[in-house]
């Protein structure tokens, strides 16, 4: 199930977004290691408020394009996958 990733806060040091669809919440948080590398852990929240977190990061590839990546889950609330990485481009 897909979401809209939205970064609502960014002020060089540290990043605050979340990615939501219907039924499951998604929330990160991190700080730059680098100027173009942000650590971040994720939370995932589902209807039944049960919650697991993931490692990942953010690269900035340039002004119009991420690249995000995610751990596997730590287990828990049925969230079964291989972690995930993805490109994503500026609409």
């Amino acid at each position: 199930m897909w979401c809209i990733l939205v970064i609502y806060k960014d002020d060089g040091k540290t990043v605050e977004g979340s990615c939501d669809n219907d039924s499951i919440s998604h929330k990160f948080n991190g700080y730059y290691e680098a100027p173009d590398y942000v650590e971040i852990v994720i939370t995932r929240r589902d209807q039944d408020r049960c919650e697991v977190k993931a490692n990942g990061y953010i690269k900035i590839k340039d002004d119009q394009t991420l690249e995000m990546n995610q751990e596997k889950w730590n287990g828990g609330c049925g969230a079964v996958d291989r972690g995930v990485q993805q490109k994503l481009r500026r609409s």
